[in-house]
C-alpha cells in the first residue's frame, strides 16, 4: 500500500530532507511540501488522499499543533521539532509520533512504519465487515455493503445508492473509505464503487447499476489493481 504524504514545515532545509526521506523510500509518495500551516490546510482541502501529515510544531502565526485543531477530519500526523519537551504534549493530540531535529533516516522510517503497521490493521479488521451503520435523519440505518453499488459525495456529505434505496450522511470520502474493506474501491474524487457489483468496465468508465461513473488517473492503478483480472 502506497502512503500519500504532505510535508509543512517553515524551515526549507527540514523541508528538503524529509522530502528526500520520502523519495527513498518505495511505499511513501509526496503529494506536496509548503511552508506554512494556511498552505497545509489548503492542501489537504483540496486533496483529501493524504495518508501521513509530517507536520513542524515551532512556526509562525499558526502551529503545528494548533493546526491539528483545525483539521476536519484527523490524518495520521507525525510532528516535527527542535524542542523534545513536546513529545508528551503531542499524544495528547493523537499523533501517531515525533521526530526531534535534526532527523536521521532511520528514526524517519521507525515513525512511518507505526503508520503503515496501524493501516495493516485497520485492512485486516475491515475484511470482516458485512455491514455498516449510517446516521440518516438523526437515525443509525443498518446497511448491508453486498448491496451498496457506490458511494457519491456531494459536498460534505456521502449519498449512499444501493439497489433499492438512496441514504445521504455527513462524512468525507477520505474518512469513508478507510472504513470500507477491500472490494471498495475509490476511481474518481467523487465516487467509491464495490468492485463486486460492476456490471462491465468500459474504456475510462464503470457501469454499476446502469449509471456509467468514471475513471481517473488518480486512483485507476490501484482500482485495477484490486480486480481479479484473467
Amino acid at each position: 500500500m502506497t502512503l500519500n504524504c504532505l510535508i509543512v514545515d517553515d524551515d526549507s532545509l527540514m523541508r528538503e530532507f524529509i522530502t528526500e526521506y520520502v523519495r527513498r523510500t518505495e511505499f511513501l509518495k509526496l503529494t506536496a511540501a509548503c511552508a506554512n500551516a494556511y498552505e497545509g490546510l489548503h492542501i489537504i482541502e483540496e486533496n483529501d488522499e493524504i495518508d501521513i501529515l509530517f507536520l513542524d510544531i515551532e512556526m509562525p502565526e499558526v502551529s503545528g499543533l494548533e493546526m491539528l485543531k483545525m483539521l476536519k477530519t484527523p490524518i495520521s500526523t507525525i510532528l516535527i521539532t527542535s524542542q523534545p519537551e513536546y513529545a508528551l504534549t503531542s499524544y495528547e493530540y493523537g499523533v501517531i509520533d515525533y521526530l526531534v531535529k535534526p532527523v536521521d533516516y532511520v528514526r524517519f522510517i521507525k515513525a512511518v512504519r507505526k503508520v503503515q503497521e496501524i493501516q495493516a490493521r485497520i485492512e485486516r479488521i475491515k475484511e470482516n465487515v458485512e455491514y455498516v451503520f449510517a446516521k440518516v435523519n438523526g437515525n443509525f440505518i443498518k446497511i448491508m455493503l453486498k448491496d451498496i453499488l457506490f458511494f457519491e459525495a456531494l459536498s460534505d456529505y456521502i449519498l449512499i445508492h444501493t439497489k433499492d434505496h438512496q441514504y445521504i450522511f455527513l462524512s468525507t470520502m477520505k474518512s469513508l473509505i478507510l472504513r470500507l474493506p477491500a472490494e471498495f474501491a475509490r476511481i474518481h474524487r467523487s465516487y467509491i464503487i464495490n468492485c463486486r457489483n460492476i456490471d462491465y468496465i468500459e474504456d475510462t468508465c464503470v457501469v454499476i447499476g446502469k449509471k456509467l461513473l468514471p475513471i481517473t488517473n488518480t486512483y485507476k492503478d490501484e482500482f485495477f489493481s484490486k480486480l481479479h483480472i484473467l
